[in-house]
């Protein structure tokens, strides 16, 4: 009962009856404006009399060739992009049976360039990323030569396209579910002293939710600087509207990644997956676990719920941090300066063997990322 007075109280239900109604507003339009056109072309050419009427007719004429151009070049461009085929079959299908309302939703939807404003955060981002692997280009270099040469390649494609860097000296431990996770995971929240990260796709109250959220506001109340990102439609239902709210009280920082608007925008397509853990140098944590109870197998949804996270302690932080930071400064609409968290020598060192490489997907396509990084650097 609870859950469903939230969800008919939320804004975001407002939000999606907002959308819903301009999406059918287009499709009628559309659908209205063919008809029309099909009307015009049926008795207009019988009963052409005048100068007038040869020009509503060239004017339909123009605007059908127009649309089927526009068709054209999205076919192609749909049959070239580098992405599973199985997608690209559902937008060519509809395409030719409904080629104005296809065009719509393509163009709201499929993202084709990074939006000026967060092209604004990224620029800088890559530019400082860029810098970085000119001064540590060297270093790079000697440490894909000792990495394993069936697994040279990935390393150095990834180096060349994310500007973070192949670390070593890292200690990892895979926790094979939630039960495992989600204990050690507070256990190192409590032992913070400068600063916690948290990035997740969900979070959703219940026992764990409330475990983390009580050490994070001690932790707040000691001078620790706590942030986190979350993500709009992935805690929508199961978070509150207010909790960004909630927490600025108690002094942590929490920000939705694109928030839900009332405006049909290719936005709403546009999520964040990560899922990142960083405390201080000491500790960082990714995978696949979403703070919320189904992860832990407290609550029953489909069954036994099976996931998986890395802790990694080392230098290899370093990447989590700017991983973290670039959505971060997405959300805040601000430029963090990196050193304030990556510099320092109090990261652990291990002897162990082996390379680790952490990075994530850009809020952009990375060909767009890569043709801004050749420009500034």
């Amino acid at each position: 009962m609870k859950k469903f007075f939230r969800t008919i109280t939320s804004p975001k239900l407002l939000f999606a009856l907002l959308i819903i109604l301009e999406i059918f507003l287009i499709v009628g339009g559309y659908i209205f404006l063919d008809a029309y056109l099909a009307l015009v072309l049926e008795t207009e050419v019988e009963n052409a009399e005048n100068l007038a009427d040869f020009i509503k007719i060239l004017v339909v004429l123009i605007f059908r060739v127009a649309l089927s151009v526009v068709a054209l070049v999205v076919f192609f461009k749909i049959i070239n992009r580098e992405e599973n085929p199985e997608y690209k079959i559902p937008w060519i299908t509809f395409l030719f049976l409904f080629p104005a309302i296809t065009l719509t939703f393509y163009f709201v939807f499929v993202r084709v360039k990074m939006r000026r404003k967060d092209r604004k955060i990224v620029v800088p981002t890559l530019r400082y990323l860029g810098e970085k692997a000119k001064e540590h280009d060297h270093i790079e270099k000697a440490n894909e030569e000792e990495i394993e040469p069936n697994c040279r390649g990935i390393f150095h494609y990834l180096h060349e396209t994310t500007r973070l860097f192949t670390s070593k000296n890292n200690r990892l431990t895979y926790f094979k579910n939630g039960e495992e996770f989600f204990p050690a995971f507070i256990e190192d929240l409590k032992k913070a002293e400068k600063f916690i990260f948290l990035e997740f796709f969900i979070i959703a109250e219940g026992k764990w939710y409330k475990k983390t959220i009580d050490v994070l506001k001690e932790k707040a109340k000691e001078g620790v600087d706590v942030r986190i990102v979350y993500d709009d439609i992935g805690c929508n239902r199961v978070l509150s509207d207010s909790f960004s709210r909630k927490m600025k009280k108690e002094g942590i920082k929490a920000y939705p990644f694109h928030p839900i608007t009332p405006i049909l925008s290719n936005v709403i397509n546009n999520r964040d997956h990560r899922k990142i853990v960083i405390i201080d140098h000491k500790v960082g944590y990714t995978g696949g676990m979403n703070l919320a109870d189904e992860y832990a197998n407290d609550k029953k949804r489909f069954g036994y719920w099976k996931d998986t996270m890395i802790k990694i302690e080392g230098e290899g932080i370093k990447d989590l941090i700017v991983t973290f930071l670039q959505n971060h400064d997405l959300c805040t609409h601000e430029i963090t300066d990196y050193s304030l968290f990556t510099k320092g020598d109090d990261y652990p060192h291990f002897e162990d063997k082996g390379s680790v490489f952490f990075f994530g997907d850009t809020p952009g396509p990375y060909d767009d990322n890569e043709q801004v990084v050749s420009r500034i650097t």
